[in-house]
This record gives C-alpha cells, structure tokens and sequence, in this order.
C-alpha cells in the first residue's frame, strides 16, 4: 500500500477498551471485532455483523443490545419549545422513538406503543429532571443533552414490575441514564483549531432488583463511555481520527426506603463510576496514546518529515482537546 497518502502507518488510533466477556462464541467474536473499530463507525458495523449472524436472530438481538452505536439527538417542538432528547435503543419502538419528556412517540404509533407504568413514569419524570441538572453541571449546558429512559422488567411469573414484588414494595425495573455532548473546539487557542466536530458518549444502563432484606435493593450498573474525534479537513494531510471507548461494570447492594431513594442511589453511583472512567481514561489510556504518538520515527525526504511532523503535532492537541474535555466533566463548570 503507498503510504504518502498519509503521514501515519495506520489512519486511526484506537484508545484501548474493556469489555465483560460473553458466554457465547459468536457474540463474542463480533464484540472482540467492535473494540478494535472506531466508535463512530460502530453503527454500520453492528449492521453488518448482525447479518453475518443469520439465523441466528436471538444473537443478532444480543449483539445489538450490548453495542452502543453513537447517541443522536432529536427535539419536539409540539409544545411550545424545544426540548432536545436521546435517541436511542432503549426508546424505540420500530422506527418511532419515544420523548421522555412528553411521553409520546415520534412519528406517533396506531398501538401508542410501549410505555412505563405509571408508578415507573413518575420515577421517570423525577430522574429526567434530577439528570439534566447533573449532565449541566458536569457536561457543559449548551453543549450536551441528557435522558433518562425506565422500563418494567418481568418477574417470573411474567407479571410486569412496578408494584410489590416478592413482598416487597421495590418495582423491579431497569433503566438507561444518556449524556451526549459535542467536543468542538474551545476557542481559546490551546487546541489551535486543529478540530472539526467530535463527541463525547455516556451511557449508563443499570437493573433494580428488590432482595429478600426488606428496605434494600440491588443494583447492576454498566457505565459505557465513547470518545471520537475528527480533525479540521482543511489542516488534514491525511485521515485520521481519534477514537475509544472504556466499559466498567458494579453491582452493590444499597438502602433504599421509598421510590425517590432509587434516584439518589443510582446517581451517586453513576458519578463515582464516570469519575473512576474518566481518570483513567485521561491518566492512562489519552496519555499513553499522546505518549505513542511523540515517539513516531519520521523517515523520508525534509518535505516528507515535516508533513509527518505537522500531522503528529495535530494528533497531539487533539488528545489535548480530549483531555481537557475530560478536565472539564470532572470540575463541572467551575471556572
């Protein structure tokens, strides 16, 4: 392959990532294949791999429940103002997704489609509004958009959780807690423009469980964090792009008296495990890819060694970029 298309080896540069093993084969060859690809392709690739996976539908499920393709972002307008949501798995339904804030389907469904109980939508409501203080705070207002989607889970009966289960009065329940933010470019001359668009993905998909101890509940969450960049076209001397994501899983066992107590206990826990995400993405993973990038041998005519050089030095404050925007979720909007 002639390589003076482009300045590096390889066109992209992967931040490593941790992934819980599944029990079957095929799933997870199709995951192993996943981390090793860019975030931002990632919804083209689960397609394609889905479809190697014929007939097996239930796997094609699976395989499309545990990989998290970009967030999108819609808006409805239908009540006065425009209040921006996630789009994603969790609230479609066929091709009509649902507004956590109206409760209503877009495009709307002849069957009104699925929907939480109204014990759960209430739940859902409260922790909407808890959640975009949080994703404000820590992600930056005017540049990101949060939602929080809740759904009954079946208890082995197939009855629908939601009110007392086992005698207990927890709703068994599932949720997935969404923050999409775009990185762009700060402006302020430490990433000397070198970013075109990028973003920043957090997605926290937790399980409620009551347990036998009366007044606790059992929580499952598996925090996934995506970061993707791309640099301006215009001081690009070749295609690269930047990209990652890091998967953490806890389970704890907390105290819980009352409905609202499940808010506090899964924000607390999402904000220790973004917290813990973050570091490490940042101290370890952005750094040691910065680290790769300064030790690139340049070889080849003086022409050729500065285009290399430019391009290294582009790569490099984009990681700046990536880290500073790590800075910036970890302090909140401290100036």
């Amino acid at each position: 392959e002639d390589q003076r298309q482009s300045p590096f080896i390889s066109s992209h540069i992967y931040v490593s990532i941790e992934e819980m093993p599944p029990a079957q084969p095929a799933l997870a060859s199709c995951l192993n294949i996943l981390r090793r690809t860019l975030p931002g392709d990632s919804e083209k690739n689960v397609t394609d791999l889905a479809s190697l996976l014929h007939p097996n539908e239930e796997t094609a499920e699976e395989l499309f429940q545990l990989a998290d393709p970009p967030l999108r972002v819609s808006s409805d307008d239908r009540q006065g103002r425009s209040k921006p949501y996630i789009l994603c798995d969790h609230n479609r339904d066929g091709d009509s997704f649902r507004n956590p804030w109206s409760n209503e389907y877009e495009p709307p469904l002849p069957d009104g489609g699925f929907r939480p109980t109204s014990r759960l939508r209430d739940l859902e409501k409260h922790a909407n509004e808890v959640w975009d203080a949080y994703r404000a705070h820590y992600y930056e207002s005017d540049k990101s958009v949060g939602s929080v989607y809740l759904w009954n889970k079946e208890d082995e009966s197939g009855e629908k959780g939601g009110g007392e289960f086992a005698g207990s009065a927890f709703p068994s329940f599932a949720g997935a807690f969404l923050i999409r933010k775009d990185v762009q470019d700060s402006g302020d001359g430490r990433s000397n423009g070198t970013l075109a668009k990028g973003y920043w993905n957090s997605v926290h998909v937790v399980d409620i469980q009551p347990t036998t101890e009366k007044g606790r509940a059992s929580y499952q969450l598996t925090g996934t964090i995506s970061l993707s960049m791309r640099p301006d076209g215009r001081i690009d001397p070749g295609e690269t792009e930047i990209g990652g994501s890091l998967v953490r899983q806890v389970k704890k066992s907390l105290s819980a008296d009352s409905d609202g107590d499940h808010i506090v206990n899964i924000g607390g826990l999402i904000e220790e495990l973004e917290l813990d995400m973050r570091t490490h993405m940042d101290s370890l993973y952005i750094q040691k890819t910065r680290e790769v990038v300064d030790f690139i041998r340049t070889s080849g005519s003086e022409g050729e060694i500065n285009l290399k050089d430019r391009g290294q030095q582009r790569v490099a404050m984009m990681l700046t970029q990536a880290a500073l925007s790590h800075q910036q979720a970890s302090l909140g909007n401290v100036p």
